[in-house]
């Protein structure tokens, strides 16, 4: 898993006495992210994504109706 390997050479590198700054501008990440590898006990856990709620949501009803009488016109619906 490539951000485990991230984690654990930012907390080699910090272990061994390197500076945050440095750090994260020779790995290319922000220096608040080496500070939060820094002082985890553990890998923190990434939050998994999914696709959120569409923008259609609220007029699924009315596309079904006019989808269903044969509308296929983008513009007219």
């Amino acid at each position: 898993m490539r951000w485990q390997a991230v984690y654990d050479e930012a907390r080699r590198r910090y272990a061994v006495g390197e500076l945050l700054l440095g750090i994260a501008r020779s790995m290319g990440l922000v220096r608040a992210t080496v500070r939060e590898y820094a002082v985890a006990e553990a890998f923190p856990a990434r939050l998994p994504h999914g696709a959120g709620p569409s923008l259609l949501n609220p007029y699924i009803a009315y596309l079904t109706v006019w989808t269903d009488e044969g509308c296929e016109n983008a513009v007219a619906l």
